[in-house]
This record gives C-alpha cells, structure tokens and sequence, in this order.
C-alpha cells in the first residue's frame, strides 16, 4: 500500500525490506527506498488499527519510531548510499497508515506522509 501511494506520487520504488550491517554491530532494515527527480527517501512504515483509546493512550503511529530507530535507519541509508552512490537529495520520511475495520469485512486506510520526518 505505501509503495503504490508513493508510485502515485511519482516515485520509483528501488528496493523494499533493505536489510543491513554496518561494521558487524548496527543491524536493521529500512522498509522502504524510493527516488524521483529529485529524493532518495529512506521510509520507514507503521501500520496501525484506527482506535481513539490507543491514540491517545500511545501517539500516533510516527511515535514508535524511536530516536534509536530514527539513528539506525540513518546508518542504513548510509550503507546503501555507499553501496549505491547518487546525486539525489536523501530524505528519512514515515508513512503512518491507519485503518478502521467495517462490519462487512473491508477497511478504510488512511495515509500520512511525513516527509524529512527526522535528521541527524
């Protein structure tokens, strides 16, 4: 879903669950990496059932990712861009996506893209 959302937005999706490890000490997957003209983004994607209780009991989805996690998605962007070296402008974004179940079955989905959602 966050990769059809981000092709509609003109990306194009080069690599999904990237996994890496730096040095043999920081391991960890970046969900998602995508370009355009202009960005290389490095998205990470948090999927979460629509409910007020927990909203705000919790935060919104973004919340989860941590200062740790915002760290290690940092250092995985840097073993791909050193992988796979490029003139884009990198970008750490989340994607939160929220649903809410129906009673005949189906969903509802929201999307949030928060874009340059965390730097160094």
């Amino acid at each position: 879903m966050a990769c059809d959302y981000l092709a509609r937005l003109g990306f194009n999706v080069v690599c999904r669950n990237y996994r890496f490890n730096a040095d043999n000490r920081i391991r960890g997957e970046i969900d998602i990496i995508a370009e355009d003209s202009k960005y290389i983004i490095f998205v990470e994607v948090k999927l979460r059932r629509y409910d007020p209780v927990l909203l705000a009991r919790y935060g919104r989805p973004s919340a989860a990712v941590t200062r740790g996690k915002q760290a290690k998605i940092l250092v995985g962007a840097q073993c791909y861009l050193r992988e796979y070296p490029t003139r884009l402008q990198p970008r750490a974004d989340v994607i939160e996506i929220t649903y809410r179940e129906l009673e005949d079955g189906g969903a509802i989905f929201d999307i949030n893209h928060i874009k340059g959602a965390f730097t160094r």
